[in-house]
């Protein structure tokens, strides 16, 4: 069982010595640990004993965020080399992401952007040598590039669309793959948070132009999880609620048990709608589909990546593209809110939030470390079994987090580091 990282008591001054009160500063308390499941996973005595990523390389993908430090952090701590480790950024107009960057050069970490992926994890691993390394990533991207390398221990993906991606592009697993979204533990924490999360976000970006209270809404892809969840959060702060799946067999399953309207295609869900949100991980919108968008419509993604509406196609549609900044107030850091595209041939008007990022992922999204502590540190404990040689000898798609959480009791840890904090 993870343990909480203990603190040694400072020195206490004689009571017999009377301060100079020149002398005498504030005293400096050490602020909480947002993230204290993912130190307390780093600072397990069995892990520090054993020191498993000494030697080993690790590719990971992720999102600029604190976390991200903190999970670099504790494989540092449990002997990795910073000069094996490398960080392809999933980069959005994250606030912290700029300093995320610099902490982790500052460490010695080599990071680029994904889009530079295939030239640094050649250059990556001809630096590694005969080490051997795992890839932990958030989309699918790395393991298609190394997949059958020899040096290559196994691999950790979060997210659904990762894995269909890799099942797209790789004929056979010969490695361990543990698929954290095939988890009870993601599948039952994770969408609520996402859900508030992504609502929030919306109505914040939306300040000073509009409210939720006005609009009719459609909801693409919530039959899915993180969908339903989404339906679910934005119903009672809408004015109307339609919803839609493009996969026939949670098409079927939202139609039998749906709680709202649900429309008979993508298009009849978006006509007339003043909000879309796209909840698919893939395209919500066709080029089709676009001429059914009402006049000033706002599309918010919720999916991981910029992949839920066609933003090229619109980019190419539009005659004119400005920022959108509706609240002066609400601007940070200078960004907008998203951009606005008039469309050909009539000026059509259309709000793209967050310029098709994932609006969770925004600058004004709530931010909610607890939520990101406990799946961070979930998988911390998975790439530490990973290195251990838990899973040598397995092969394919393995549905190990949840017993990764009841082995380590990180449920319970979660509850007790977070006593304190709205989850």
């Amino acid at each position: 069982p993870m343990t909480q990282p203990t603190k040694t008591p400072t020195s206490m001054a004689s009571p017999m010595l009377v301060p100079n009160p020149a002398d005498v500063r504030p005293v400096e308390i050490e602020p909480p640990n947002p993230l204290p499941v993912i130190a307390a996973v780093g600072a397990n005595r069995d892990f520090q004993a054993r020191r498993p990523c000494k030697e080993l390389g690790i590719v990971a993908l992720l999102h600029l965020r604190p976390t991200l430090v903190a999970m670099v952090k504790a494989w540092i701590s449990l002997g990795a080399d910073p000069q094996d480790l490398l960080i392809i950024a999933k980069v959005y107009n994250y606030p912290e992401g700029d300093v995320v960057r610099v902490v982790l050069r500052e460490l010695g970490v080599t990071v680029v952007s994904v889009t530079d992926i295939g030239l640094a994890i050649s250059v990556f691993l001809a630096r590694l040598g005969d080490k051997r390394f795992m890839v932990i990533e958030d989309g699918g991207h790395v393991m298609p590039h190394v997949c059958n390398h020899p040096r290559l221990i196994g691999a950790i993906e979060q997210t659904t669309k990762g894995i269909r991606r890799c099942r797209a592009a790789i004929a056979k697993l010969r490695k361990p793959y543990l698929a954290l979204p095939q988890s009870t533990f993601k599948q039952r924490f994770e969408p609520d948070h996402v859900a508030r999360a992504a609502t929030e976000s919306i109505e914040r970006l939306l300040a000073g132009h509009a409210q939720l209270g006005s609009m009719s809404v459609a909801v693409i892809g919530a039959a899915g999880t993180i969908g339903a969840r989404i339906a679910e959060a934005l119903a009672p702060k809408v004015r109307d609620i339609v919803t839609y799946d493009c996969n026939e067999p949670r098409d079927f399953r939202l139609r039998a048990f749906a709680r709202f309207k649900v429309a008979g295609s993508a298009r009849e869900a978006v006509t007339g709608r003043d909000l879309v949100v796209g909840c698919t991980g893939e395209c919500t919108l066709r080029g089709s589909d676009i001429s059914a968008l009402k006049d000033g419509v706002v599309l918010a993604s919720t999916g991981s990546e910029r992949t839920e509406f066609p933003v090229a196609l619109l980019g190419y549609l539009a005659e004119k593209a400005e920022p959108f900044r509706p609240s002066p107030a609400n601007v940070i850091a200078g960004l907008p809110h998203g951009t606005i595209y008039s469309l050909r041939p009539r000026g059509k008007s259309v709000i793209l939030l967050n310029d098709g990022e994932p609006v969770n992922f925004s600058h004004l999204a709530p931010p909610e470390p607890a939520v990101f502590d406990l799946v961070m540190g979930t998988i911390l404990a998975g790439s530490i079994e990973l290195a251990l040689g838990q899973y040598a000898g397995r092969t394919g798609y393995l549905d190990v987090f949840d017993s990764i959480v009841e082995r380590h009791q990180l449920d319970e840890l979660f509850v007790a580091l977070h006593t304190d904090t709205e989850v």
